[in-house]
């Protein structure tokens, strides 16, 4: 099973943003110019499969793994800069609050991307304390440096959730996501989102 490889993601985001702006020197820009070339901001009432908590140091990898889990898995990803882009996630302001927790509700899960930015965050807690208190169904999707690892090891409280990897459905060439509690205890995504929990194989 193979987690987010950080190299990979960041080579996903960069064909994203040469695909859909002019040549921006500055990468913020470039990803600020996807955001304006993406539809219009979601509807209060629209729904995601998942909800994307991550560092905003993270934003070009956030980029990537929404695009990734959109185009080869068909989930839909919000992430709150994109989909929301009046929201300032250096503001942690009542109304950001209030729209943040809003999306939560109307998000079937939670993925905590973590990475070492992951622990400046301000908001990544609160959101995943959030989707924990409504369907505790939070995942950890570990965005790592070392194309050699693919076993992730949760710390702190974040060792009581799951974590998510990529790997092929047995019997076939077709990728899936899969939720696991170790190398041996995993459940495909989709039942996972109907309540499934991790099973010993």
């Amino acid at each position: 099973m193979a987690l987010f490889n950080r190299d990979f993601v960041l080579s996903r985001a960069s064909t994203v943003l040469r695909e859909n702006t002019i040549n921006y020197s500055n990468e913020v820009r470039a990803i600020e110019s996807v955001c304006k070339s993406f539809s219009q901001s979601a509807k209060n009432t629209q729904t995601f499969d998942i909800f994307l908590s991550h560092s905003y140091s993270d934003k070009k990898g956030a980029l990537g793994i929404k695009d990734i889990i959109e185009n080869e898995f068909n989930y839909s990803v919000y992430i709150d800069w994109i989909d929301d882009r009046y929201l300032n996630r250096n503001n942690v302001s009542t109304i950001a609050a209030k729209k943040i927790r809003e999306r939560i509700n109307n998000c079937k899960c939670l993925f905590y991307a973590t990475s070492s930015y992951s622990s400046t965050s301000k908001w990544m807690p609160w959101e995943t304390g959030l989707m924990d208190g409504i369907n505790n169904r939070v995942a950890i999707c570990p965005f790592m440096d070392d194309s050699n690892t693919n076993k992730y090891f949760g710390q702190e409280y974040l060792g009581i959730y799951p974590y998510v990897t990529i790997d092929t459905i047995q019997g076939t060439n077709t990728n899936s996501l899969w939720i696991n509690k170790d190398d041996e205890t995993y459940v495909s995504f989709s039942h996972w989102l109907n309540g499934k929990k991790p099973y010993v194989h």
